[in-house]
């Protein structure tokens, strides 16, 4: 299923994650946040041709769940993301082949030409708790998430800690709105590179997506 994703993203401080979170919790008086593991692996070809065409292809687990996501190159403006993604539960393949996951999603018919007959590899992992809670705000539904781990990569790894708010349906404006008031209440600064980005740049490539 195709959509487009519009989520705002803030850098957390990875020690004082935990504290932050409670926090956050007590000023929107929302009880705790349920919690996720999750492990995304992110693929393309040896010679990075998904990358140089603007794609990002991951498949990630989530708890028992496994999740297979194609994402176009986005906008950043003022913070917020903007860009199509294409999601596909693929929890019931057991034994399954990455390149014919990607090439038989919804939009994968148009990546053909793209990887043509080469293999795809593994260029980086994301591997991380999360804790979320989603948050009902006038005609608008949105979820917000904390994320602590780490992005790995051949060339080393970094700490990962931010903090997502995602619009599920609604009004963007309210999402922004939103975010601006917990950003000046806890004093979060906008993290305009994505998790993919960050490993990009481990692996000293180019940003692209």
């Amino acid at each position: 299923m195709e959509n487009k994703e519009i989520e705002l993203k803030y850098k957390i401080d990875y020690e004082k994650a935990d504290g932050l979170s409670v926090e956050i919790m007590d000023f929107l008086s929302l009880p705790s946040l349920t919690e996720k593991k999750m492990k995304a692996i992110y693929y393309d070809t040896l010679e990075n041709d998904l990358l140089k065409n603007h794609i990002a292809f991951r498949i990630r687990k989530e708890g028992q769940e496994t999740y297979a996501t194609i994402k176009s190159k986005g906008t950043y403006d003022k913070g917020t993301f903007s860009r199509q993604e294409w999601n596909q539960n693929i929890s019931h393949q057991k034994n399954f082949e990455i390149k014919d996951v990607l090439l038989n999603m919804e939009c994968g018919e148009n990546l053909k030409d793209i990887i043509k007959d080469k293999c795809l590899i593994s260029r980086m992992t994301s591997d991380f708790t999360r804790r979320k809670t989603k948050i009902a705000l006038s005609d608008s539904l949105i979820e917000l998430a904390i994320d602590k781990g780490e992005i790995i990569t051949v060339n080393g790894k970094e700490n990962l800690c931010e903090l997502e708010l995602e619009l599920l349906h609604g009004s963007q404006a309210c999402l922004e709105a939103f975010g601006s008031a917990l950003a000046q209440r806890f004093n979060l600064k906008p993290e305009p590179v994505s998790k993919y980005a960050r490993g990009l740049r481990l692996l000293g490539l180019e940003v692209k997506v």
